[in-house]
C-alpha cells in the first residue's frame, strides 16, 4: 500500500511478505503520536496531555476538523502525519489483514487494487 502525504515529500510504503524468520519485528513507538498531539495543542493551547487517550485517526480527525478548508493548515496536519509514520517504520509479524488495513479515520475515497505477485504458499 503507497500512502501519498501532499506536500510533505513523504509516501507511507507497508508491504505484507511472508515471513522468513531473518529479521525480529520492531517494537512500535509508544509515542508515535506526539507530533499530532503536539500539533493539537498547539492549535487549541490546551496541553498535550488533555489528548494522550487518542489514537492516530481521532488526533487526525480533530486535527482536521479545526480548519479543514485552509490549505497551510492541512499541510501542518499532513507533515505531524509524516512524522507519525516516520516514527512507526520497521518490521511488523501479523495478519496481512491487520498490516494493510489501518484506522485512517474520517470519510475518505479510496481505491483499492490488489493482485497476486507470487505463487500462493499453500
Amino acid at each position: 500500500r503507497y500512502m501519498w502525504l501532499p506536500r510533505t515529500e513523504k509516501v507511507v510504503v507497508v508491504v505484507s511478505n511472508p515471513h522468513n524468520g531473518d529479521q525480529p519485528p520492531s517494537k512500535p513507538d509508544p509515542d508515535a503520536t506526539a507530533p499530532l498531539r503536539r500539533l493539537l495543542g498547539q492549535c487549541t493551547k490546551q496541553p498535550e496531555s488533555d489528548f494522550k487517550q487518542l489514537n492516530f485517526a481521532q488526533l487526525r480527525d480533530e486535527l482536521l476538523t479545526l480548519n479543514p478548508l485552509d490549505p497551510e493548515h492541512v499541510v501542518q496536519v499532513n507533515k505531524a502525519e509524516a512524522e507519525f509514520w516516520v516514527q512507526n517504520a520497521g518490521h511488523r509479524l501479523g495478519d496481512s489483514t491487520d498490516i494493510l488495513g489501518f484506522e485512517c479515520g474520517g470519510s475518505q475515497w479510496v481505491l483499492e487494487v490488489a493482485f497476486p505477485i507470487k505463487k500462493p504458499l499453500g
